[in-house]
């Protein structure tokens, strides 16, 4: 049993205590989200519905030449969500200016399994007896943390899935760059290609 007196305790001990609770309850919880997502659809049907959504409202601009052709498809991990509650990632439609197009267009996705799963692992940290001592600073840095794991895994499962959002018919309307790629990371920082072939965006 790990316990730490508050006072005697850096932050560097207390991430060092919860380090082996993470990986034992990540191993755990990524079993049950492999599992879940293999028996229900609705997590890939609801990101599927934002890109049609999106797709679709933005053919409808480039038909009025409000928009240029897509070269970039960003999906963002937005930090905010740990201190808004709002755990949404942000898909972007960007031409070849990326972040300095001026028709700025996105929506917003709600990966609903994994943050169920994120909120009830964080409530386990909260009860467990060798986390008990943390002070509210010490475990907004290890929801921190903690979060950034669960990002792993939502890019894994976006990765696998992504292909999907390009055999729908809003897809095929939308003006594509012949280079059009599909990057995963947080925003204004680097990402990673999940579609096409997987390479590091700087």
């Amino acid at each position: 049993m790990l316990s730490y007196r508050l006072k005697e305790s850096t932050q560097e001990e207390i991430f060092g205590a919860a380090k082996d609770i993470f990986a034992e309850r990540l191993e755990q919880t990524t079993v049950k989200i492999l599992k879940a997502c293999e028996k229900e659809t609705k997590t890939m049907e609801s990101l599927l519905n934002v890109f049609d959504r999106l797709f679709l409202r933005c053919a409808k601009i480039q038909a009025e030449g409000q928009k240029g052709e897509i070269r970039y498809i960003h999906i963002f991990a937005l930090k905010s969500c740990l201190f808004t509650g709002k755990y949404e990632l942000q898909i972007n439609l960007f031409d070849a200016n990326s972040y300095l197009d001026p028709c700025y267009m996105y929506d917003l996705w709600y990966p609903e399994i994994f943050i169920e799963y994120y909120q009830n692992d964080l409530e386990y940290f909260r009860n467990n007896n060798s986390l008990l001592q943390l002070r509210h600073d010490s475990f907004q840095d290890i929801k921190i943390r903690y979060y950034d794991l669960y990002l792993v895994m939502v890019g894994r499962f976006i990765t696998k899935e992504i292909h999907k959002a390009t055999v729908l018919s809003s897809y095929q309307d939308i003006k594509k760059h012949p280079d059009i790629q599909f990057i995963y990371g947080g925003y204004m920082d680097k990402g990673i290609q999940v579609y096409p072939p997987l390479e590091v965006i700087m």
